[in-house]
């Protein structure tokens, strides 16, 4: 029964957010969103109170990984990487012009509102997960001397969660021009002090389409 609840949630979010980058926020209706997701307006108020619901628990997910995407981050062999291949995956997760709008309704919905709707079943267990492999890759760059701070890796993992939700408003507030990839990795390299011999490394990944996105992308 919690299996089907949960595939019916994903539905509805994967179906809400389609609709509303194709039409826009306030031309999605939704019946629309019903119609994508394959669900009767009963339903859809079974588990969302809003649209605002859907877009909210679809960016505290911080990134629908696909299991190809989990498998493209640790396909490499350094700890370093994988944390470069995480962030650029929550990055792309928000990365085309059509996310603007959107993403500007979510930070406002978030500065309004400390709850998501009662169903909001994803997040907390999700952002755990994220969180926990952020934290185990920066102790494992730090053991390996890829990055020389040497603060608790929870607390490099916080400020890097704070880093990307602020270049992500500057990119907001720009209207998507802001190339918040670049500035977001520039300063991942100071925040971490990453060892000189693998500064710029990074790079790479500022343009990088991520493998295991479906929604095509087009990166500033």
């Amino acid at each position: 029964m919690a299996a089907k609840f949960e595939n019916t949630h994903r539905k509805i979010i994967d179906g809400g957010m389609e609709v509303m980058l194709e039409h826009g926020f306030y031309n999605a209706s939704v019946n629309m969103i019903c119609k994508a997701s394959g669900v009767t307006r009963p339903t859809f108020y079974s588990h969302f109170d809003s649209k605002e619901n859907i877009i909210g628990e679809y960016y505290d997910l911080s990134c629908p990984f696909s299991e190809e995407t989990k498998k493209w981050i640790f396909s490499t062999f350094t700890d370093l990487e994988r944390i470069f291949r995480l962030l650029a995956a929550y990055l792309q997760n928000a990365g085309d012009i059509r996310h603007v709008e959107l993403f500007s309704k979510y930070l406002v919905y978030k500065l309004s509102s400390q709850k998501y709707g009662s169903n909001a079943i994803y997040t907390k267990s999700f952002d755990n997960e994220i969180r926990s492999l952020l934290v185990s890759f920066l102790r494992g760059a730090q053991d390996h001397g890829e990055i020389q701070n040497t603060s608790a890796a929870s607390y490099l993992c916080d400020s890097i969660m704070a880093l990307q939700l602020g270049f992500l408003f500057r990119w907001c507030a720009s209207e998507g021009n802001y190339n918040r990839n670049k500035n977001m990795f520039q300063s991942l390299e100071a925040l971490l002090m990453i060892r000189p011999d693998l500064r710029g490394s990074w790079e790479q990944y500022c343009s990088l389409r991520v493998p295991g996105f479906n929604i095509p992308k087009e990166l500033p």
